[in-house]
């Protein structure tokens, strides 16, 4: 009985060690699905770089980047729309909006402020 006590124990820690990794790349995260209504995402500037690291918008509509920074470790500090000319700081722990309004189909990116080595991007369709 104890044996397979001990063997269910070592799976079920094998199990639970398993979950806390990702297939994916970093950087390669799938895209956040598009919300009903007026769209909105909340992105976290975290270790990792920005997560979720692709949203979608629609053309022509409105689309809200809350961006939250969540460490101290990376160079995050700022978030930078090339496209549209915007640079913003983002304060550890407190939520930044940034409101786009795409004008055409295609990628907009965004990313940190030391030459963009963390990146994101808006898909719009």
């Amino acid at each position: 009985m104890r044996k397979l006590l001990s063997i269910g124990l070592a799976a079920g820690a094998l199990t639970l060690a398993g979950l806390g990794c990702s297939r994916e790349p970093a950087g390669e995260q799938a895209a956040a699905p598009m919300p009903e209504g007026p769209l909105r995402y909340e992105v976290a500037v975290g270790t990792e770089g920005f997560t979720p690291a692709s949203v979608q918008a629609r053309k022509g509509e409105p689309v809200t980047l809350v961006f939250t920074r969540v460490t101290d470790a990376t160079c995050g500090n700022e978030v930078v729309v090339p496209s549209h000319g915007i640079e913003v700081e983002l304060p550890l722990e407190e939520p930044v909006e940034i409101t786009l309004v795409p004008d055409e189909s295609g990628e907009i990116t965004f990313g940190c402020g030391m030459d963009m080595m963390l990146q994101g991007k808006v898909v719009v369709n």
